[in-house]
């Protein structure tokens, strides 16, 4: 339905835990984008980096898909080891290579304890309090 109302990036955070290969779901992925190849679709690589390498999972697996894991926000010190920088891996985030050996993820962005403007509206409260998340 997106794809027939104008919509070209698709940005999903959902996959499937503990699939750390190539698998029908990736497959339908890449059958839709090779077929649709003005669409960018993006998954989360998942939440399961504390496993190790090549824990990225399905559809993030997808070839024809980016896929975006987390990096330390670089903000203040985010992780028992202290890490201040944007360039060290969240400690959740999965990894790759893929299980082909292909990169995965293709991309990192700040995913842990990111700050923005939280808008609860007007009657609930403070309308610019902070929020605090973390996950891919």
């Amino acid at each position: 339905i997106a794809y027939s109302i104008g919509a070209r990036v698709h940005s999903n955070s959902w996959g499937a835990a503990n699939t750390y290969e190539y698998v029908v779901d990736d497959l339908a992925v890449d059958s839709y984008l090779y077929n649709n190849n003005e669409m960018l679709v993006l998954f989360a690589a998942g939440n399961d980096g504390a496993d190790g390498s090549s824990t990225v999972g399905s559809p993030a697996q997808a070839k024809n898909a980016l896929s975006v894991g987390a990096s330390e926000t670089g903000r203040w010190r985010t992780s028992p080891a202290g890490n201040y920088d944007t360039e060290y891996i969240a400690t959740f985030s999965s990894q790759g290579p893929a299980e082909d050996g292909r990169i995965k993820p293709e991309v990192v962005a700040p995913g842990y304890y990111t700050i923005s403007a939280s808008g609860n509206g007007y009657g609930g409260g403070a309308t610019c309090s902070i929020h605090s998340e973390v996950g891919t």
